[in-house]
């Protein structure tokens, strides 16, 4: 009966632990429940508040909302000076059909043109494959000046400007771009070529210190922020924007 002493001290012992084990797995579950249902009623909160956020944006949005794809970006995403912050900081805007018909893409039509032009393509052929840049950025300015199809002439102005960027004539690219860019009409079409031609002219007319800079600075950032005529695709705009910046 050696054992029987053991047993008596060791099974209050053993209970012991069990209980106090068990008190803990209940004290875990009773955490773990209210846990859930906190964490329950803060998701129902702030999917209610969420919800009514957006039932009162929608509304002030909505507010006098232009029809025009663009005129309704700028009004949801860009606020005059002392009209405060904008509710958004992008909007993509379906017209009732439910297409996108802002933002827009590039319309291709300068390359379309290019494709189907053949002295442009010969004149692309001295510049690229023979690399006679002089040859090629007077070939390209005469196109330019002559060329009754707007396209082409953007076209032949962003060759010259390569040429002559290629042979380090930086000053002389500024002159045939602004020529060309100042007469062409600016359309869907044109507007982004128009763009980024008179960026490339800032460029060096500010790196150079040539006169007329702010004029340009100021007909390029006019372009970038007319959401009124949607001239621009909306990369461009956000692109020439952020280089203007």
């Amino acid at each position: 009966m050696v054992w029987l002493p053991l047993v008596v001290v060791t099974l209050p012992t053993v209970c012991l632990l069990w209980f106090m084990q068990q008190a803990v797995r209940n004290e875990r579950l009773a955490v773990k429940q209210r846990l859930i249902e906190l964490y329950g009623q803060t998701a129902a909160r702030a999917r209610s508040e969420m919800e009514q956020y957006w039932v009162g944006l929608s509304e002030r949005l909505s507010h006098d909302l232009p029809e025009e794809g663009p005129a309704a970006f700028k009004q949801i995403v860009l606020r005059r000076k002392g009209e405060g912050p904008a509710e958004m900081r992008s909007a993509v805007i379906l017209g009732p059909d439910g297409r996108i018909v802002y933002p827009t893409i590039l319309s291709g039509s300068v390359q379309r043109a290019v494709e189907q032009d053949q002295v442009l393509l010969e004149v692309m052929q001295v510049e690229y494959v023979l690399k006679d840049y002089m040859q090629a950025a007077r070939l390209y300015k005469y196109l330019a000046k002559t060329s009754p199809d707007p396209n082409i002439r953007l076209a032949a102005a962003a060759g010259a400007a390569r040429c002559l960027n290629a042979i380090g004539d930086l000053q002389g690219l500024v002159d045939p771009v602004l020529s060309v860019t100042d007469s062409v009409r600016l359309t869907a079409d044109t507007a982004e070529y128009v763009f980024g031609l008179r960026l490339r002219a800032l460029e060096v007319m500010a790196d150079m210190s040539i006169v007329g800079l702010e004029q340009q600075f100021a007909s390029i950032l006019g372009l970038a922020l007319d959401y009124d005529e949607n001239l621009l695709p909306s990369s461009t705009r956000a692109l020439g924007a952020w280089q203007v910046d």
